[in-house]
Formats: C-alpha cells, sequence, structure tokens
C-alpha cells in the first residue's frame, strides 16, 4: 500500500486552476496579453506543481517505470 495518497485527477486541476489565477492576476499589470500570457505560465506550473508530488514518493516512481511497488 502507498504511505501517502495518490494525487486525485482533481486535485491537479484545482492547482492548476490556483496556479492560472495567480499568473493572470501577476500578468494582468501588463494589460490583457499579459493576463493571458501569466494565465498560461500559472497554468502550466500549477500542473506540474500537482504532478512533481506525485512523482516525489518512490513507490509511485518505481511503479510507474514498470519495476513493481512494493505490494508485489
Amino acid at each position: 500500500m502507498c504511505a501517502q495518497q495518490m494525487t486525485t485527477p482533481d486535485e491537479i486541476i484545482q492547482k492548476t486552476r490556483e496556479g492560472a489565477a495567480e499568473g493572470a492576476e501577476m500578468g494582468a499589470a501588463f494589460g490583457p496579453f499579459g493576463a493571458g500570457f501569466g494565465a498560461g505560465w500559472g497554468a502550466a506550473f500549477g500542473y506540474l506543481d500537482a504532478a512533481s508530488e506525485e512523482m516525489a514518493d518512490p513507490e509511485n516512481m518505481s511503479m510507474m517505470m514498470g519495476m513493481g511497488g512494493s505490494d508485489d
């Protein structure tokens, strides 16, 4: 069994939305194009943040790479 719970799709979506909102807020100082650019980059970094939490667990990493986990 996993020591920590795996990241759910809802959590990934939530972090992506939060990143987009923060990026848009920061980019808004540069006008509408800045807000759009910031939202895009913020969403990307929010998604990567959620995915990196999943990859940080060594058991999840080994299972993703096909080496099996501790429950073999």
